[in-house]
């Protein structure tokens, strides 16, 4: 008989509504967004709120990304990505660049040609700007090519660096596609078309094996690659039981998978395989978020309002 599903190591109480974004900055440390605008930052230590951030004005916080203990940035559905930087005992802000304000679609940190940029979904539909973090300047835009099918707006980007590339992203749109630019020719390089058949809700991405998986409105996980000329392919699909996902991770050791249902589970993997090793299951509502922290603990933020840490295949 298989042994049950663990408990969490812990819960982090006190949020004020819905959690809709996670991101550690060290193993100790946690950001989170909220549905009503605010970005919390958590000690694991204490398992209690050491800042709080009241940055969107009762606007979802679609993605928070720590660039470092002390500097953080938050995009919001009031249009921005703003940056943040702890100074005596708070956070201030340090400037904003624009974004889309429709949508739910989370922006992503990439490299290219040394300078740390931001690739944020656009206010323009399908594109997809990109600006310099320092000097806070869109510096490009990525323009679908919609003459022969409207693509719809972007809805999921992640960066596509490897350990010799560090110019291309990944995005997913409304339509159910899969497009992989590059930054230095601002080109579509590769796209796999309606690799679902509604929107892709989320993506996760392994930059060493190339490997990703991603997952829409239905009870399907879709598994591609990206080969060494720059292709996508698609390698497989496996049907979980319940439809609807809102977030995919992968562990740093490119090992795990972690999916958020709207079943209100976790859904663990291997990814070699893609073999399902576990669903976690402890919270009372959709599990909204995921996030690994350097040291392989997993958290799951929930609509329930509630941040679940788990120790487990470390």
């Amino acid at each position: 008989m298989a042994s049950p599903p663990p408990d969490p190591s812990f819960i982090l109480r006190g949020a004020s509504s819905p959690i809709t974004s996670l991101a550690f900055s060290s193993p100790h440390t946690l950001y989170s967004g909220t549905l009503d605008g605010k970005v919390l930052q958590w000690s694991l230590a204490s398992r209690r709120v050491q800042s709080k951030i009241d940055g969107h004005e009762g606007h979802t916080v679609l993605w928070v990304c720590p660039l470092s203990e002390d500097c953080v940035l938050s995009q919001g559905r009031d249009g921005f990505v703003k940056s943040w930087q702890y100074q005596e005992g708070s956070f201030t802000n340090t400037g904003n660049m624009r974004c889309a304000s429709m949508g739910f679609c989370g922006s992503s940190t990439v490299l290219h040609n040394n300078s740390q940029l931001i690739a944020t979904p656009s206010t323009v539909t399908s594109h997809v700007d990109i600006y310099d973090i320092q000097s806070k300047h869109c510096v490009m835009a990525l323009k679908p090519d919609c003459s022969s099918q409207k693509v719809g707006i972007c809805m999921s980007i992640k960066t596509a660096n490897s350990q010799s590339e560090n110019n291309q992203i990944l995005i997913g749109y409304e339509n159910g596609s899969v497009t992989l630019w590059d930054l230095r020719t601002q080109k579509c390089v590769g796209t796999l078309e309606r690799l679902h058949g509604d929107s892709v809700m989320c993506m996760g991405f392994s930059s060493s094996s190339r490997k990703g998986i991603s997952g829409s409105v239905d009870n399907k996980l879709v598994c591609w690659r990206v080969d060494t000329e720059s292709c996508l392919q698609k390698t497989g699909e496996l049907e979980i039981t319940n439809p609807g996902l809102n977030d995919i991770v992968v562990r740093s050791d490119d090992k795990i998978v972690a999916c958020a249902g709207w079943d209100n589970t976790i859904r663990l993997f291997g990814l070699k395989k893609m073999k399902p090793l576990a669903v976690l299951c402890y919270h009372r509502d959709s599990a909204q978020c995921l996030a690994f922290s350097q040291d392989n603990l997993l958290a799951c933020g929930s609509k329930d309002q509630l941040i679940s840490v788990w120790d487990i295949y470390r």
